[in-house]
């Protein structure tokens, strides 16, 4: 009988090279055109990577988090595999089954419900497919528009697609087990949604109660970073162990995002608490990323207001009155008796079944699986009770190319503007959409150097995708360019310089690498740190005592972008050796930077670009559309 094993804190079936093998060779086939490292958007040092797929259907990129890189990535590829699973599954086949029996109408129907649970509207033809009722053991129907995350067809007004309950796993028991946890998850956040200030306080957890060594390395690790956790569990009255973690700017100067929040259930409760904190810290990481297309500006706004907000919502600023102890714990082994008890807890909460569609397999080693329980509440069916908008109409894209335009390039602090011949309409670091604006009138070609990140989405995989498929060369080097470049160069994005290189060939994956702090366009968007492909690239230029090189090595690497300082990493030698490097800051700042290398070489290539052969356009998801239509409503 297969048994789960401890593996970096969490629970397979598997070793985790085993399971990255498999991984890789299902991304690769889904549409996966990189993994990227993007720990260090953020100062936890706890690994985050993010896998692109831009042709998906739905979500562009997809998140992993884990205790090591090996789980990050893992992570990231099962999530991007099982996404392009669900695409792809057809919602509405020639034969699939359209009448139902008094079981199904009662399950999806009839039978009484909470508002947020599931209730289909009886009035709406759907086809259905065929799943199995997780209570009984009994063949059970599910609506094929569920299964389906094809966000590029209109779904019908009573479903909100989700993928809740979506999960890959190497066995089926595996699979079914993180499917059935998530959507117990989803119902108990729903649940706490309704509490008072005083339920939520009795809940909160006294984080220094908690004995477990790994748990407790965690938590020191988010405070020393400068942030604040807080955690609630979710789970008492139902008996299971279930949290929600919130991560919060400290007392920090400068911009503050909104609070980062993440959830975890499972049977055992240091599983649950480390899977609630790892995905606080992953989606603190994905608002610094801002490439998900489900982002957009509103989510990078009131942060300071709404850190104050969850403060004062729970009565407290310090650490909660709910002991470790208290918490409900049943540490199994065996998939099949945790499916038994995460069940015997939704049964608790609803006598309508669970319900568990298993999709094709990505490979032979893989399992993917959906749950549903029509009787349990989820937040993202809150917008079905009210009215739904009129659709939204997209910005016209009219192809009408001046002769003598400009090429338009994108760029900050990687290149001083002095050096930018005025042949060139240069504007300044781009966010989400800003390429997307110039599909009614493309100029002759579109260079991406520079991007911003923390204060706003970032540039979109499809709104390049879109300007290829007009025809219109996009170039990208030197900074962010260098990674879209990277991941699209197979689409016909045009990469230029070593770092785009670097990135392409896979001995770079870490996003921040070329990231720094500068200032904002009004001040001439100076820099403000030093990239980490610049001070590598100093390092190896300026002579040194190789052990003094080795060091600042480690010391430029392990420094957050933000705080890469020359001055700082000097600092930090002497504070680790006792002794003052040889190398001085002015042989140091006057090394050439790679950035600003490959900037001009992007530059001198802009110029010499001619129109390429149009692309298929991308998949039009609803995310794109709202995107473009709130940009065109702006720009009207």
């Amino acid at each position: 009988m297969e048994k789960f094993t401890v593996v970096d804190g969490q629970r397979r079936t598997r070793s985790l090279s085993y399971t990255l093998v498999a991984a890789r060779a299902a991304a690769k086939r889904a549409g996966v055109t990189r993994l990227a490292d993007v720990t260090g958007l953020a100062r936890f040092g706890i690994p985050v990577f993010q896998a692109v797929r831009p042709h998906s259907r739905s979500l562009s990129v997809s998140q992993g988090k884990g205790l090591t890189r090996m789980a990050a990535m893992v992570s990231a590829l099962l999530e991007a595999t099982e996404l392009s699973i669900a695409e792809a599954f057809d919602a509405a086949p020639q034969g699939a089954p359209l009448s139902i029996d008094a079981d199904t109408r009662d399950l999806w129907y009839e039978a009484p419900r909470d508002a947020l649970a599931i209730r289909l509207d009886s009035a709406q033809e759907r086809p259905f497919a065929e799943a199995r009722n997780l209570f009984s053991g009994a063949p059970a129907m599910v609506p094929r528009d569920l299964l389906s995350l094809d966000f590029t067809r209109s779904r019908a007004t009573d479903i909100a697609r989700t993928s809740a309950g979506l999960a890959t796993g190497n066995t089926h028991d595996e699979a079914a087990v993180a499917a059935v946890a998530e959507v117990l998850e989803r119902h108990l956040e729903a649940r706490f949604r309704h509490f008072g200030p005083r339920e939520r306080r009795a809940c909160e957890l006294d984080l220094a109660s908690i004995a477990d060594p790994t748990l407790q390395w965690l938590i020191r690790r988010i405070g020393g970073r400068g942030f604040a956790l807080r955690a609630w569990s979710l789970g008492q009255a139902a008996g299971i162990a279930a949290f929600r973690c919130v991560i919060t700017d400290g007392a920090q100067a400068g911009h503050v995002l909104p609070p980062a929040a993440g959830s975890g259930c499972h049977t055992e409760k240091r599983v649950a608490l480390l899977r609630a904190m790892l995905e606080a810290i992953q989606s603190r990481i994905t608002i610094v990323a801002g490439a998900r297309d489900d982002l957009t500006p509103a989510d990078y706004a009131r942060g300071s207001q709404l850190s104050l907000a969850l403060a004062l919502g729970g009565l407290c600023f310090g650490s909660g009155p709910l002991h470790w102890d208290r918490i409900a714990d049943c540490p199994l082994t065996e998939p099949a008796d945790m499916l038994t008890q995460l069940l015997a807890v939704a049964e608790s909460q609803s006598p309508l079944s669970v319900l568990l569609f298993t999709h094709e397999r990505p490979h032979p080693a893989l399992v993917v699986v959906h749950a549903f329980a029509p009787g349990l509440e989820d937040l993202c069916r809150e917008r079905l009770t009210t009215p739904t908008p009129a659709r939204e109409r997209i910005a016209p894209i009219i192809v009408a190319r001046i002769a003598d335009s400009r090429p338009v390039l994108f760029v900050g602090p990687s290149l001083p503007l002095a050096q930018i011949p005025g042949t060139i309409e240069v504007r300044p670091p781009a966010v989400c959409g800003d390429l997307s604006d110039l599909l009614a009138d493309p100029p002759p070609a579109i260079g991406l150097i520079d991007g911003c990140f923390e204060i706003a989405p970032t540039v979109w995989h499809k709104e390049i995708l879109d300007l290829l498929a007009l025809g219109v060369p996009v170039l990208g080097g030197a900074s962010l360019g260098a990674l879209r470049a990277a991941e699209l160069h197979e689409q016909g994005m045009i990469g230029v310089g070593a770092i785009f290189e670097s990135y392409r060939d896979g001995a770079t994956n870490r996003d921040d690498a070329v990231m720094i702090s500068h200032a904002p366009p009004q001040l001439g968007n100076i820099p403000l740190s030093i990239a980490l492909v610049d001070a590598e690239a100093a390092l190896h230029a300026v002579e040194m005592p190789p052990a003094e090189r080795r060091m600042l090595q480690r010391i430029v690497r392990t420094m957050g972008f933000a705080d890469r300082t020359w001055p700082a990493a000097l600092t930090l030698y002497e504070a680790r050796t006792g002794r003052r490097a040889v190398v001085s800051i002015d042989a140091l700042n006057a090394a050439s930077s790679l950035k600003q290398a490959d900037a001009r070489l992007l530059v001198a290539a802009l110029l010499a670009a001619r129109a390429s052969s149009p692309i298929e356009p991308p998949p039009m998801t609803s995310f794109y559309k709202s995107m473009r239509a709130t940009r065109f409503r702006a720009r009207r």
